[in-house]
């Protein structure tokens, strides 16, 4: 595994805001790969993923009636320009169907905001890197987890998300930025802890009939995998099993969190059909 770390102020808020400083820096990452394997990359053979920040990301399971495929792409853009709080002349816009009852068509929806996105896609291109794949981080998580309830909390050095799952597929998705340069988790806990319970809360407010409560499973990700003695302080009262998020192996998929797998270039002209879920571009 290689890792880079680039220098504060070259990505904020989770954009991209200097694309041809990070590009040298996805650069040097894989200067250190094999020529054959750098060759594959380049020219888009490869299997490379490339992750977006869930930040000022917006997730909705939608319900619809029962339609014909033809015509779910036009009724999932009507409906996410209904309730989503964003134009979606800001957003593309990726959407699954997921198991519902028989007089319904139940959607999960993805909208992520084009600056964010386009500002990756141009850093890939300036550093020669051809990704097969875009994934929103928080939902990449989501595939790790083989429980039909759990709850995700993952925690970078600037950058908090918390996921829940019911019917494995994500309720609640909460990505936020922890203030502070330099400041530890242990720093942080006393904010990551009071947005975990605010999160459950929300959730618990909707969800009268079926609340989270302690045996529901906490999954821990990220720098806060590496501190189990601040997993008590995490869950509070909640008092549910904590342990890290395991590896995405042998895992009953009903939700399929890759939202693109588009061949160049980005933007795609208009809504196209690749692997598990759809874009719309606006």
């Amino acid at each position: 595994m290689a890792k880079h770390t680039a220098r504060p102020g070259l990505v904020v808020g989770g954009v991209i805001v200097d694309e041809a400083k990070v590009s040298e820096k996805v650069k040097e990452l894989f200067a250190g790969v094999k020529l054959s394997k750098m060759n594959q990359f380049v020219s888009g053979k490869g299997k490379i993923i490339v992750g977006l920040s869930g930040r000022d990301s917006l997730y909705r399971v939608i319900s619809l009636p029962v339609l014909e495929k033809s015509m779910l792409a036009e009724a999932v853009r009507r409906e996410a320009g209904r309730v989503l709080p964003v134009s979606l002349d800001q957003l593309y816009l990726a959407y699954q169907r997921i198991p519902g009852n028989d007089n319904e068509t139940r959607v999960f929806v993805a909208a992520f905001p084009k600056k964010s996105a386009d500002a990756l896609i141009k850093t890939m291109r300036l550093a020669g890197v051809a990704p097969r794949v875009l994934d929103l981080a928080p939902l990449a998580l989501c595939i790790s987890v083989n429980e039909p309830r759990s709850i995700i909390a993952d925690v970078g050095s600037d950058s908090l998300n918390i996921m829940v799952m019911s019917e494995r597929v994500p309720q609640v998705i909460r990505s936020l930025s922890l203030s502070g340069e330099g400041k530890s988790v242990a720093d942080n806990m006393a904010t990551i802890s009071e947005e975990f319970s605010r999160t459950v809360a929300f959730y618990n407010s909707s969800h009268q009939q079926a609340q989270l409560d302690s045996s529901v499973p906490v999954f821990v990700s990220g720098d806060l995998a590496k501190n189990p003695d601040l997993w008590p302080a995490l869950v509070g009262q909640l008092n549910s099993k904590v342990s890290v998020l395991p590896l995405p192996f042998n895992i009953r998929l009903i939700f399929l969190p890759t939202i693109s797998s588009l061949i160049w270039p980005w933007p795609p002209k208009n809504w196209v059909w690749k692997k598990s879920m759809l874009i719309l571009a606006g």
